[in-house]
């Protein structure tokens, strides 16, 4: 049996492509593990999470809710993380999560005499699937490769075995007039090898 995190980081209040296809997923997997167990951790339910790290709260923002943060990461065999691009960039919840996560000597540890001497503590043997979702289609704007960000993000903690489904173009002219579903279809066999081999 293995444990399963899903981490929800949806800010519309449209059924989006990512949530569609993180909800499928969730469901298919569940389907051809039905032992495994699920851990749904939607973002906009966390209180912690509505505040973000200031000067005010720097001394005090590390606290019993990003251990349990770290402990729900370092618990789980597999990690889900469904986002869409906000302003360029991952959803303000999924970064105000990993702000809580990214602790020194708990998640990762560094020495700042060298280049690249940082160590992530995270068990690298977790398997994490990203689903992402962008309007513009990906390297439309040099600036916009938020699906890297996270990546080397989870990486610099110590995840390597990392899988990347993303939608992307789902607001340009080709796919505009698409539903979600047909949306979703673009990327079906991506989906369905990712769901086969997670």
């Amino acid at each position: 049996m293995s444990k399963i995190l899903f981490i929800q980081s949806y800010l519309s209040k449209d059924f989006s492509v990512s949530e569609y296809a993180s909800e499928k997923f969730i469901k298919e997997y569940s389907i051809k593990h039905p032992n495994d167990e699920i851990t749904i951790l939607d973002l906009n339910k966390e209180k912690k999470l509505q505040t973000v790290l200031s000067l005010n709260n720097f001394d005090s923002f590390w606290n019993e809710d990003s251990q349990r943060y770290i402990d729900l990461i370092n618990n789980s065999d597999k990690i889900i993380i469904s986002t869409g691009m906000i302003n360029f960039t991952i959803s303000p919840l999924l970064k105000n999560f990993l702000d809580n996560i990214l602790v020194a000597n708990k998640t990762f540890k560094y020495k700042y005499e060298e280049k690249n001497k940082s160590v992530g503590l995270v068990d690298p043997a977790k398997k994490i699937l990203l689903i992402m979702a962008q309007g513009s289609y990906k390297n439309w704007y040099e600036f916009s490769a938020f699906d890297d960000y996270l990546i080397n993000v989870l990486k610099f903690i110590g995840l390597k075995d990392i899988n990347l489904l993303l939608f992307d173009g789902t607001k340009t002219h080709d796919q505009s007039k698409l539903s979600i579903e047909e949306k979703f279809k673009l990327k079906e066999n991506e989906f369905n090898k990712l769901l086969n081999e997670f």
